[in-house]
C-alpha cells in the first residue's frame, strides 16, 4: 500500500497497523472486516536515542523523607525495584519528583522515565512503556509480545506513579523489562517477597510544624506552636491535611484553637467537609467540588467545567478553592483526591451531577471535539462510562461507548477497548438489543483476530454470527462470516501477484468519496485487494440477500468484471 497518511477527523476513518500486518480502520461502523495487506507496507518503529529522559518537575521544597530517600537511593546501587505506597495525600508524587532528580541515574543507559499510570491497566501500561522507549508512526499498534520482546533490551530507572494493577500484574511488569529498575507508587504495596518497601507515613512533629508554618504564610508565636502541634498531631502529620487546615487557618482568620476544636470533633473521614463548612464556600464554589466529586477524582479540562456549569465565574471560584486545598490545579485543568471525593459523595447526593456529566460527556463526543481533548479527557469519560454501568444507564453506556471506542484504539489502549467493548455488552443484553450484542460481540472477535488469540476470535464471532443470523440482519452477517472465514484460512486471492500477502483487519471504515452509497451498511460488502498501485473496491449497494451472493460478488471483483477504481478515505489516503 502505498502514501498511507493519517489526518482528518478520528470520528470519520483512521487506520492502525500492526502485528502480522493486520491493520485496523475505525470510524461509523457495523463491525470490523479482516482481509490482507502486503507485508511490506507493514509501518516500522525504531529505538528513540537514548538515553531517553521523561521526568516531571523537580520539588527541591521537599519537607523530611531523608531515611526512604537513603533507602531507595541503596536499592537502586543494587538494582532492587522499590514500592513506595501510602494514602492519598500522603506526598507521593511530591517525594518522586524529588526523587526522579536526586538519583544517579548514569548506569541506565536507556535514559529515566517518568509515567503517570493513573487509569491503565497492564496492557495499556506496557503499550505506554514501549511508547516511551520506541519511535512509530502513529497508526502503529505492537502486539504484546512484540512489546515484551522489545522491551527486554532497555536498561532504564522507570518511575511509574499512582500504580493501580494487582501485585502479579505488577512482578510482571518487572518481568517484561528485566535489566531496568522499577520505582512504584501506589496507595497500595505493590510488591511482596523482593524489593525495597517504602511506606510514606504522617510528617514527624518538626517538620508538620514547619510545612504549617509555610502554608499559613507567617511565623507562629509560642502558645499558636503549641495549639498548631496538637492540631499536626490529630491529622497524623498527613502534609495535605495540614495544608488544608493552614490554608483554612490564613485565609479565614479562625483562631488556631477554634479550628482545633472542630477538628477534633469529627472523625477522620470528615475532617475535609468540616474544612468546607468553616469556609463557608458559596453555592457555586460548593457546585464545583461537587462536578469534581461527580469525576471520581479525575482531572477535569476548564473547558469542561465552564461548558456544564457556564456561570461565567468558575475560574475565580477555582481559585479560591485553590487556596484553601481542596482542589489540585494541573492548569488549566482540574481535581479533588480521593478522600474528598468520599467525603462529599457520603455527605451530598451527586446522582444529578452524575447525570450531568454522563450526559454532557455523549454530547461533547458527538459534537466531533479534536482528538487531542479527547485524549486529555480519557481518565474522565472513562470513568463516566463505568459509573454509568455501576447505576445500569445502560443506553448511555452504548451511546457513550459507541463515541469513545474509536478513540481508544487510536490511543493504543487496546485493554481499555475491550472493557469498553465488555460494558457494551453487558448494557445491550440488560436491554434485549440484539443487534447490539452481536455487534459488540463481533468487535471483541474481531480485535481478538487482530491480536493473534484465535480461540477467543472464533468464540466470539461465532456468537455474533448466530445472533445477526436470528435476526435476519445480513449487512452484519455478511461481515462476521467474513472474518470467521479469514480466521479459518479462507481468503479470496488477490489480483495478480499475492505472493507473500497477509491479513488486514479494518474496524469500522467508512466510504467517504464514492457517493453511490458505500456509507449506507458500514464495512457490509466491501472488499478490497492490493495490486502495486491501488485497492480494488466493490460497491456495498450490490450485496446480494445471502453469504453466497456476498461470497459471489467477490468472486465477480476478483475475475474482473467490476472496474477497479482508486479512493480518497476521510482522514486516510491510499
Amino acid at each position: 500500500m502505498a502514501n498511507v497518511s493519517i489526518g482528518g477527523n478520528v470520528t470519520d476513518s483512521v487506520m492502525v497497523f500492526g502485528n502480522d500486518n493486520y491493520v485496523v480502520k475505525i470510524g461509523d461502523v457495523n463491525g470490523g472486516i479482516v482481509n490482507i495487506i502486503k507485508p511490506s507496507d507493514k509501518p516500522k518503529y525504531s529505538a528513540r536515542i537514548a538515553p531517553v529522559t521523561i521526568k516531571p518537575r523537580d520539588f527541591p521544597s521537599l519537607i523530611d523523607r531523608e531515611y526512604e530517600f537513603e533507602a531507595i537511593k541503596k536499592a537502586t546501587q543494587f538494582s532492587s525495584p522499590v514500592s513506595i505506597w501510602g494514602q492519598d495525600g500522603i506526598g507521593k508524587t511530591s517525594f518522586i519528583r524529588h526523587l526522579i532528580h536526586s538519583l544517579d541515574s548514569a548506569n541506565f543507559t536507556s535514559g529515566t522515565i517518568y509515567i503517570n499510570t493513573s487509569g491503565l491497566g497492564y496492557e495499556d501500561l506496557l503499550q505506554a512503556l514501549f511508547d516511551s522507549f520506541f519511535d512509530s508512526d502513529s497508526s502503529y499498534k505492537p502486539s504484546t509480545t512484540e512489546i515484551l520482546r522489545e522491551l527486554q533490551s532497555i536498561k532504564a530507572l522507570v518511575i511509574l506513579d499512582d500504580l493501580q494493577i494487582g501485585r502479579d500484574e505488577a512482578i510482571s511488569v518487572l518481568n517484561a523489562a528485566p535489566n531496568s529498575l522499577f520505582i512504584f507508587s501506589s496507595i497500595e504495596r505493590s510488591l511482596w517477597g523482593e524489593g525495597e518497601i517504602i511506606p510514606l507515613r504522617g510528617l514527624p512533629e518538626k517538620d508538620a510544624l514547619k510545612l504549617f508554618e509555610k502554608e499559613l504564610s507567617r511565623a507562629l508565636n509560642e502558645q499558636e506552636k503549641v495549639t498548631a502541634a496538637t492540631l499536626c498531631t490529630v491529622l497524623q502529620g498527613h502534609p495535605l491535611q495540614i495544608l488544608q487546615a493552614a490554608s483554612l487557618a490564613r485565609d479565614s482568620g479562625k483562631p488556631l484553637e477554634s479550628l482545633l476544636n472542630e477538628v477534633k470533633s469529627e472523625k477522620e473521614e470528615n475532617r475535609s467537609m468540616v474544612y468546607m463548612g468553616m469556609a463557608n464556600l458559596s453555592d457555586s464554589e460548593k457546585q464545583i467540588l461537587a462536578l469534581l466529586a461527580a469525576a471520581g477524582g479525575n482531572i477535569v479540562p476548564l473547558q469542561h467545567v465552564t461548558g456544564i456549569l457556564k456561570s461565567g465565574k468558575e475560574q475565580e471560584n477555582l481559585q479560591k478553592l485553590i487556596k484553601l486545598g481542596l482542589v489540585q490545579s494541573h492548569s488549566p485543568r482540574y481535581s479533588i483526591n480521593d478522600a474528598l471525593v468520599s467525603s462529599i459523595t457520603s455527605a451530598w447526593e451527586i446522582t444529578s451531577w452524575q447525570d450531568v456529566l454522563l450526559n454532557y460527556a455523549i454530547n461533547w463526543l458527538n459534537q466531533q471535539p479534536a482528538s487531542a481533548l479527547v485524549e486529555e479527557s480519557s481518565g474522565l469519560l472513562i470513568h463516566t462510562i463505568k459509573n454509568a454501568g455501576e447505576r445500569k444507564k445502560w443506553r448511555e453506556v452504548i451511546q457513550l461507548g459507541r463515541a469513545l471506542e474509536k478513540f481508544m484504539i487510536l490511543y493504543k489502549r487496546w485493554q481499555t477497548w475491550s472493557d469498553i467493548l465488555n460494558l457494551i455488552l453487558t448494557a445491550a443484553k440488560a436491554l434485549n438489543n440484539s443487534q447490539v450484542q452481536a455487534w459488540a460481540l463481533h468487535q471483541l472477535g474481531s480485535r481478538a483476530l487482530y491480536l493473534g488469540y484465535a480461540s477467543e476470535a472464533k468464540t466470539l464471532l461465532s456468537q455474533a454470527l448466530n445472533i445477526r443470523q436470528a435476526i435476519g440482519d445480513k449487512a452484519g452477517l455478511a461481515l462476521t462470516q467474513h472474518n470467521i472465514n479469514t480466521l479459518n484460512g479462507i481468503i479470496a486471492p488477490l489480483k495478480g501477484d499475492a505472493s507473500g500477502c497477509k491479513k488486514i483487519c479494518i474496524l469500522g471504515m467508512r466510504h467517504s468519496s464514492c457517493g453511490d452509497g458505500c456509507a449506507h451498511t458500514g464495512l457490509a460488502g466491501l472488499y478490497f485487494y492490493y495490486s502495486a498501485k491501488y485497492y480494488t473496491h466493490k460497491n456495498s449497494h450490490t450485496i446480494g440477500n445471502s453469504i453466497s451472493d456476498h461470497n459471489a460478488n467477490i468472486h465477480a471483483n476478483r475475475i474482473g468484471h467490476a472496474k477497479p477504481h482508486q479512493h480518497t478515505y476521510t482522514g486516510i489516503t491510499l
